[in-house]
Order: structure tokens, then C-alpha cells, then sequence
């Protein structure tokens, strides 16, 4: 859901979502996909700070994670 709302442009929104899946379930496997959403959402809306804090989150929290090579 969050993905399509990206897709429409309604980046806050999907934003807004993706904070409260992380906030309902801290420990969920699809964590280190989340933060990546995130940083690719602040990319695109050229806040390049708070994507690279998402990245670097992906990094600190989901080392072994498919996603830390690309963060």
C-alpha cells in the first residue's frame, strides 16, 4: 500500500504509513524493507539527509540484511 501511494506521489502519506507499520511491529522481518521505502521516498523528494539516516539505520540495525550491501 505504502508502495502505491509512492507511486501516486503521495509520498507523506505513505510515509506516514510505513512509520506506523515500524511502530506497531519493531521486530518484524520486513523492517529492513521499510527503512528502504523510507530512504527512497526522501530521495525522491530530495531530502538527502533523512534518507541517509534511513540508509545508515538499514546498515546499524539489519547488518546481515540483503538491503546493507545497498545502503
Amino acid at each position: 500500500r505504502a508502495e502505491f501511494l509512492r507511486f501516486q506521489n503521495l509520498n507523506n502519506h505513505a510515509l506516514s504509513l510505513l512509520d506506523s507499520l515500524t511502530k506497531a511491529y519493531p521486530t518484524h522481518a520486513l523492517d529492513d524493507d521499510i527503512w528502504v521505502s523510507k530512504a527512497r521516498i526522501f530521495s525522491s523528494m530530495k531530502q538527502f539527509e533523512q534518507a541517509a539516516k534511513a540508509y545508515e539505520t538499514i546498515i546499524e540495525k539489519h547488518s546481515q540484511s540483503i538491503w546493507a550491501d545497498d545502503a
